[in-house]
C-alpha cells in the first residue's frame, strides 16, 4: 500500500481543486454553479 498526497498528482501535471491559477475551481463561475 502506498499512501501519497496532492503533492504527487500536481508535480505529474494532473490539476487540483485549491491551487489559485491552475486549480479546478479557479475555472468555475460560482454564480453558475449557485444557478443550477
Amino acid at each position: 500500500m502506498v499512501l501519497t498526497g496532492a503533492g504527487v498528482s500536481t508535480e505529474s501535471g494532473i490539476p487540483d481543486f485549491r491551487s489559485p491559477d491552475t486549480g479546478l475551481w479557479s475555472q468555475m463561475d460560482p454564480m453558475e454553479l449557485l444557478s443550477r
